[in-house]
C-alpha cells in the first residue's frame, strides 16, 4: 500500500474502491511516503544550518504555498489516500465505532449537520415562547411553522458537512477549513483545519468546531423576532430574513473552537428594515431577494 504495507491475496480481495497499491518483482525496491518525508526532512535541516539567510530569503515569496502543501503532506502520511476516500462501513469499519446504524461517512456527516441546525431551531423556539406576550404566540408559531416548512425543503441544510455536494463546507476529499473570528473574513491560523471523514478521532474533535451566528442568535436575533412581534400592528414578518439568519451560512460561520468569540459581537445585529414585508419593495439581504412569499403576518394590533 501507500505507507508501505506487503498486503496478501486475502488481504487484497478486501480492498475497496480507491485503493493504491504497488507490484514489485522480487529485484525492485520503492521509498514510500514515510521515507521520502523523512529523508526530505533530513535534506532540508542540514541545508538551512549550512545557509540559513539564504534559504529563508529564498523560500520567503513561496511560504504559504508551501506551509499548506506540508500540511497536506503530513494529512496524508497520517490517513491513507484509500481510507480518506472511502465511504462505506465495508471499507473503514474502524470510522463506524459507535456508529449502530450508520454504513456511509456522507449519511453521517449529514445527519450531524441536520442535528446542529434542528438544535438551533427547537432551542430558538423554547428561548422565544418564554418572552413573548400571549397575544404574539399565535404569530410566533405561524413563524416556526415557516421556518419548518423551509428547513424541510432543504433537508435541514444537511448538506454542509457532506463532502462532494453543491453549497458543502469542506473540499472533495472532506477536509474542512476554520472561517476565522464572526469579525474576519477568514482564519489567520493555517492550522485550524480538520477531516472528520479520516478517521474516528478526528470525527469526534469535529463536533467541538462550532457553527457560530455572527449576527448573534440569543442576543440579537430573538430579541429582534420577539419585538418585531410585538411591534407589528398587523404588518407581515419577513420570515425568510429571520430564516437566513438563524439556520444558513449567510450568517452562520464553522470556527474552530479558538475562533469562537462568546463575547458580544460588536457591529453585527439584526437591521430593522427588513424586520417586515415591504410591499412596494424587495425585502431582506439589502434588497438583494424578494421574499414576500414566505412571510407570516402578526396577529397583534
Amino acid at each position: 500500500l501507500e505507507d508501505g504495507t506487503e498486503i496478501d491475496d486475502e488481504y487484497l480481495a478486501t480492498c475497496g474502491d480507491y485503493t493504491v497499491f504497488t507490484v514489485l518483482r522480487p529485484s525492485e525496491t520503492i521509498k514510500y511516503i514515510p521515507q521520502k518525508a523523512k529523508e526530505l526532512v533530513g535534506h532540508f535541516t542540514r541545508l538551512l544550518a549550512s545557509r540559513p539567510n539564504e534559504v529563508v530569503a529564498a523560500l520567503e515569496p513561496y511560504k504559504s504555498r508551501l506551509i499548506e502543501q506540508l500540511l497536506g503532506s503530513i494529512e496524508s502520511l497520517e490517513v491513507p489516500e484509500h481510507v480518506l476516500l472511502a465511504d462505506s462501513k465495508d471499507q473503514d469499519p474502524k470510522w463506524f465505532e459507535g456508529e449502530k446504524r450508520a454504513t456511509s461517512k456522507r449519511k453521517v456527516m449529514r445527519e450531524r449537520a441536520k442535528t446542529r441546525i434542528k438544535g438551533y431551531f427547537y432551542k430558538s423556539k423554547e428561548d422565544l415562547q418564554k418572552c413573548v406576550s400571549e397575544n404574539g404566540k399565535q404569530c410566533l408559531g405561524q413563524l416556526f411553522e415557516e421556518f419548518s416548512a423551509l428547513l424541510r425543503a432543504g433537508d435541514h441544510n444537511g448538506h454542509y458537512f457532506v463532502r462532494g455536494e453543491e453549497g458543502a463546507l469542506c473540499c472533495e476529499k472532506g477536509q474542512f477549513l476554520c472561517q476565522g473570528t464572526f469579525s474576519k473574513p477568514s482564519c489567520n491560523s493555517r492550522v485550524h483545519r480538520i477531516n472528520p471523514y479520516g478517521n474516528r478521532e478526528q470525527l469526534v474533535c469535529f463536533s467541538t468546531w462550532n457553527l457560530d451566528h455572527r449576527v448573534e442568535r440569543s442576543r440579537s436575533i430573538l430579541p429582534a423576532i420577539g419585538k418585531a412581534i410585538e411591534e407589528a400592528n398587523g404588518r407581515i414578518l419577513n420570515a425568510r430574513y429571520f430564516y437566513k439568519l438563524l439556520f444558513t451560512t449567510d450568517n452562520l460561520k464553522l470556527v474552530h473552537p479558538v475562533c469562537h468569540i462568546k463575547s458580544e459581537h460588536g457591529g453585527f445585529k439584526c437591521e430593522r428594515a427588513h424586520w417586515y414585508v415591504d410591499d412596494g419593495a424587495p425585502c431582506g439581504d439589502n434588497g438583494k431577494v424578494v421574499w414576500k412569499n414566505h412571510s407570516v403576518r402578526s396577529t397583534v394590533d
